[in-house]
């Protein structure tokens, strides 16, 4: 089933239809049911974040980080952890939701109905970007609420750039990562080590700034420093509005566009032959 072009008058067109909207609402609310159903998902995407949040937050209460300017550790901590649980979010559920489904022969199915690839794919990122903004809300609630981390009104465009361009490029190399694993059963370790080390020489953690100059250069060339700096220079109260950080940005959308060519390229509904 194409979406058809509409004509509305002899200038516009409408090519999607109340219909199509209807469609791609009920596959994502589907897919928001398959998540849910998921124990081990719901505690590495929201569980996991939050602990690392509440614990580490806890016990470096009061600290203040000299090597970046002074920045209290909760302001510099919660940027690190909110750019974590997006990739874990949207790279990490994605990988493995659609991997378990070629395993199961749940992609096979789904090729030969009438449903459009195109709304598939659409409806997976929409609940994976659902996940995404309750998370946020979530990481962001209990920064202030319980560290009293603010909120900067002039870069709050800034923040959600951020948040946009990296749900972007993280959903798609999700997308792209699915093409890797084979057998869904051995697809974990394969897709949350990449982001896992990333995590801790691109400054999540701690400062980056501590590290090599070697390894702080092998990190910027990957979409996850980039993202978390960016989001930290939203928070950072020494930095001028509004916080935009072009050159991150700019990273993370050449790995979107890397991340696009890979999954046309290698993309495939059915599980290779042993």
């Amino acid at each position: 089933m194409k979406a058809q072009s509409i004509p509305v008058n002899e200038h516009k067109y409408v090519f999607i239809s109340s219909k199509d909207i209807k469609l791609l609402a009920t596959q994502t609310a589907s897919e928001q049911k398959i998540l849910w159903r998921n124990r081990r998902a719901i505690l590495f995407t929201f569980i996991l974040p939050v602990a690392f949040l509440v614990f580490l937050g806890a016990s470096n209460r009061g600290v203040h980080l000299k090597i970046i300017g002074n920045m209290n550790f909760d302001t510099f901590f919660v940027p690190g952890i909110l750019a974590f649980s997006l990739v874990s979010t949207t790279y990490s559920n994605l990988a493995l939701s659609i991997a378990v489904q070629r395993d199961q022969g749940i992609l096979k199915r789904i090729k030969g109905t009438p449903l459009p690839p195109w709304m598939f794919f659409a409806g997976k990122v929409g609940a994976t970007l659902l996940n995404s903004l309750l998370m946020v809300v979530i990481v962001l609630a209990v920064g202030r609420f319980a560290y009293g981390v603010q909120i900067r009104v002039s870069t709050l465009p800034a923040l959600i750039v951020d948040l946009l361009v990296g749900a972007a490029c993280w959903s798609i190399l999700g997308i792209a990562m699915s093409t890797v694993v084979n057998r869904a059963e051995g697809g974990s370790p394969i897709v949350t080590l990449p982001y896992i080390v990333l995590s801790f020489i691109s400054g999540v953690f701690y400062p980056a700034q501590a590290e090599p100059a070697w390894l702080q250069d092998l990190a910027r060339a990957f979409p996850l420093e980039p993202l978390a700096r960016s989001l930290e220079a939203a928070f950072d109260p020494f930095v001028a509005a509004p916080a935009f950080r072009g050159t991150d940005l700019l990273i993370m959308l050449a790995w979107t566009a890397v991340g696009t060519v890979l999954s046309l390229r290698f993309f495939r509904w059915e599980r290779k032959s042993s």
